[in-house]
């Protein structure tokens, strides 16, 4: 049995909702939509601070993290800083200024700020970053737990390959291993789900495994059925495609979970 990471739990599909709003104004707005649904439909929030404008200047970031935490109280978070690369859109800031995250020794910065910072329960780190291994490092040392992640905007993994990045997350570190691919075809989807079922019985993290984009919709509301431990879902903007409302979301899951007891 993996073990799973606070505010993760056995037995329950997290639904994680995306905060991508640029500026404080429309982060208070989704903050509030996200409180309108009422309890027990979203468990964390993910923040993703690359998208928040005001975040290279001081004080910003803090001060966000309390607007959350007024309208949000006791909603964990999830934060996340993609560089536009992670992202698959390198062309979004390509000569980033000196305050930005996208240069290295502010971005390990950023992720070990994150990592301190008060109502923060979880960082998002990319395995692709070059910085990757001291990013998890750094959270370490802070005690947060780390969602490694790796995403493929243009393809899909064969089955083998889906296990050996689940087993190379695992054994780099990760508290939750995360994978999202960019299916093809509908064997692509089924494959994914396939190969995360098997990896997910060998696992000793909880993983999360998503097939983005209309076709792979279905990884978004069948997570407990193939050994997904979160789905990513809208109220809101979406940050990825394919991701669907979460009270949607969380009826299917709920489901599903009942239907594994």
């Amino acid at each position: 049995m993996p073990s799973f990471p606070a505010p993760l739990r056995a037995g329950r599909t997290a639904v994680i909702v995306p905060l991508v709003s640029a500026e404080t104004a429309g982060l208070r707005s989704e903050c509030e939509q996200i409180a309108a649904l009422g309890p027990g439909i979203v468990d964390l929030v993910e923040w993703r601070v690359d998208r928040f404008e005001p975040a290279a200047h001081e004080g910003e970031i803090d001060a966000a993290l309390a607007v959350i935490a007024d309208l949000l109280p006791g909603m964990p978070i999830l934060a996340t800083y993609r560089t536009p690369a992670e992202e698959g859109r390198p062309e979004l800031r390509p000569n980033p200024p000196a305050a930005s995250p996208d240069l290295p020794d502010n971005y390990l910065a950023l992720v070990a700020r994150l990592a301190r910072a008060q109502g923060v329960a979880l960082v998002d780190v990319e395995r692709s970053h070059t910085l990757a291994a001291a990013a998890l490092d750094a959270c370490r040392r802070a005690g947060t737990p780390v969602v490694l992640s790796e995403h493929h905007f243009d393809r899909a993994l064969p089955a083998d390959e889906v296990r050996a990045v689940f087993a190379a997350m695992a054994e780099a570190g990760a508290s939750v291993a995360k994978l999202a691919v960019m299916p093809a075809s509908a064997s692509d989807v089924t494959e994914l789900m396939y190969a995360t079922s098997l990896a997910a019985e060998e696992s000793e993290v909880p993983l999360i495994a998503i097939a983005m984009g209309g076709l792979g919709q279905v990884t978004r509301v069948a997570a407990p059925a193939f050994g997904s431990c979160a789905t990513y879902c809208t109220v809101a903007a979406a940050s990825a495609p394919g991701q669907v409302p979460a009270r949607e979301a969380r009826e299917a899951v709920d489901r599903l979970d009942a239907a594994r007891d």
